[in-house]
């Protein structure tokens, strides 16, 4: 008798309608929201308790400010603010927060909203490929030490971030486009003391060898296969990375269109040894060892 193992899927909250950034006093607003894969392939229709807070708000004080050349007064009045900080206020009277699955309606919380200056926050989300990276990372024993960790597509960084706490590397570079480097940069400031040096850098994949990486000797690779059309730049930043001594490559995918198991055959016309890790089968995602035969 043979037995199949199939692992559970992660579901996402998605909003369809997310919260406004700023609401007024007595203005009513409607959130939509969905739970699915992280393809948006697959709806979870299982009944799910929900409960919803507002976390967080700006502190209430008496500030001076005066004109000051030399750029010296926003210290000083921050620290001749700090006795007379208010205790935090409402600004405004509960709202009730309307649950409408079917327009059945009925109240499941309230929710207080203070009027305050907008603050747009440039949001990214992690994929099932990511959390499974962690969740290999934790569960096997690397055969050896590695010191200096680069990985392609951060995005949030949270795979490098987790990966550092982990292994305890000497320096972990989080690389991407311009656009992902703010939300990187803010998660690895919320890190606790740590001996890892974090070193947030953009990398435009390429043929080019950007000297910098020549220590690297473990590549994290999460999520990266989608886009077809990079599998070949992909492939080339690789190329003079895997040039390091001793250096690997960890991917970690998840299926979303057939054809973009061509990188695997790419991979091959390089004759690079491209190996799965077949014993993490509970894993949400495939797990490879990617290296250049020596």
């Amino acid at each position: 008798m043979t037995t199949t193992t199939t692992s559970a899927p992660l579901f996402y909250i998605r909003f369809l309608k997310p919260p406004p950034t700023e609401c007024l006093v007595g203005q009513h607003f409607t959130i939509v929201w969905t739970i699915e894969s992280d393809l948006g392939d697959q709806t979870c229709w299982e009944t799910v308790p929900v409960s919803i807070s507002l976390e967080g708000c700006s502190q209430l004080g008496l500030r001076e400010l005066n004109a000051d050349p030399k750029g010296n007064s926003k210290k000083k009045a921050a620290a001749l603010a700090k006795p007379y900080m208010l205790e935090k206020v409402a600004l405004a009277r509960e709202i009730p927060l309307v649950f409408d699955p079917l327009r059945g309606g009925g109240i499941v919380t309230k929710l207080v909203i203070e009027h305050m200056p907008v603050l747009s926050v440039h949001t990214m989300s992690n994929r099932d490929c990511g959390l499974g990276m962690c969740q290999f990372l934790s569960e096997c024993k690397l055969d050896r030490k590695y010191n200096s960790l680069l990985e392609l597509g951060s995005g949030t960084g949270l795979v490098g971030i987790y990966a550092a706490e982990l292994l305890g590397p000497k320096r972990v570079y989080l690389t991407d486009l311009p656009d992902a480097l703010e939300i990187m940069q803010q998660n690895v400031d919320l890190m606790s003391d740590t001996k890892v040096e974090m070193l947030v850098k953009e990398l435009s994949w390429g043929p080019e060898k950007q000297d910098q990486y020549s220590d690297v000797d473990l590549v994290l690779l999460t999520d990266v296969l989608y886009n077809q059309g990079s599998h070949d730049v992909l492939l080339d930043t690789l190329d003079w990375l895997l040039d390091n001594d001793n250096c690997r490559a960890l991917l970690t995918y998840k299926e979303r269109n057939p054809d973009e198991r061509e990188f695997f055959e790419k991979v091959a016309l390089r004759k690079w040894k491209c190996q799965r890790v077949q014993s993490y089968s509970h894993l949400v995602c495939e797990v490879y060892w990617i290296s250049k035969v020596c």
